[in-house]
C-alpha cells in the first residue's frame, strides 16, 4: 500500500509537472511569435530600405561613369543620403534568449525546436552582414567628408532647406575611380545584407506558422 501510495504520488508530480510546462510553452510561444511578427514587420521595412539603397548606389555610379561636364551634384547628393544611412536589423529577441538560458526550449516538440534555432543561426549571419555593411559606410564616409559637403548631407538628411554650397571636388581620375569603387563596394556590401533579411524574413515566416499550427494561435 505504501509503495503504491508513493507511485500515485509520483505519477501524480509528473502529470501537474506535465501541465505546468505545457501552460509554459503556449506563453512562451505567444511571446515569440509576437516577437517573430515584429521582426518580419522590421525586416519588411529594411528590405525596402535596402533595395532604395541599391538604387541610389546605380544611381551615383552612372553619374561618376558620365563625362565631369554631364554631371548632376544635386542627384550626387540626393542618392548618397541613403547610401551613407545605417539602418542595422535589431532583433526582437527576448523572448528567444530567455528560452536558450533557462532551458525552456525543452517544453516545445523537435521540429520547432529546429525552426526557432535556425532563426538563431540566422540572426547571427544577417549581424554580422550589418555590421560589414557598417563599416563600409564609414570607410566610404572618409573620402566624402573630403570631397562633398557634410553640411548639406545633413541638411537632406533632416529635410532641411540647403542653406550651403553643394559641391563635389573630385578633380582627376584617380580619385573618381577610387570613389566609384568606394561606391560599388558598398553596393556590394548592401546586396549581401539584403540577402541576409530575406533568408531571415523566410525563416520567420516559416516561425510563424509552426507556432500558429501548434498552438492554434489565429
Amino acid at each position: 500500500m505504501i509503495f503504491l501510495a508513493v507511485m500515485m504520488g509520483f505519477i501524480a508530480e509528473n502529470i501537474r509537472e506535465h501541465i505546468s510546462e505545457n501552460k509554459n510553452a503556449r506563453i512562451l510561444a505567444q511571446s515569440l511569435l509576437e516577437d517573430t511578427e515584429a521582426d518580419t514587420a522590421s525586416l519588411h521595412a529594411l528590405i525596402t530600405f535596402s533595395n532604395k539603397r541599391m538604387t541610389a548606389a546605380d544611381s551615383i555610379l552612372s553619374i561618376l561613369h558620365s563625362p565631369r561636364s554631364d554631371w548632376n551634384i544635386k542627384s550626387i547628393y540626393t542618392n548618397m543620403v541613403p547610401l551613407l544611412t545605417s539602418l542595422p536589423f535589431i532583433s526582437t529577441d527576448g523572448t528567444y534568449v530567455q528560452m536558450k538560458t533557462s532551458g525552456t526550449l525543452r517544453y516545445f516538440n523537435q521540429p520547432l525546436v529546429n525552426v526557432i534555432n535556425a532563426y538563431g543561426v540566422q540572426l547571427n549571419k544577417t549581424v554580422y552582414r550589418d555590421d560589414v555593411t557598417g563599416k563600409g559606410i564609414w570607410l566610404m564616409a572618409d573620402m566624402i567628408f573630403d570631397s562633398m559637403s557634410a553640411e548639406v548631407l545633413g541638411d537632406m538628411r533632416a529635410k532641411k532647406p540647403i542653406t550651403h554650397e553643394m559641391y563635389i571636388r573630385i578633380d582627376n581620375v584617380k580619385t573618381n575611380d577610387k570613389f566609384i569603387n568606394l561606391i560599388a563596394a558598398n553596393k556590394g556590401f548592401g546586396f549581401r545584407s539584403l540577402q541576409e533579411y530575406q533568408v531571415q524574413l523566410k525563416i520567420a515566416e516559416k516561425l510563424i506558422g509552426a507556432l500558429k499550427k501548434e498552438y492554434n494561435f489565429k
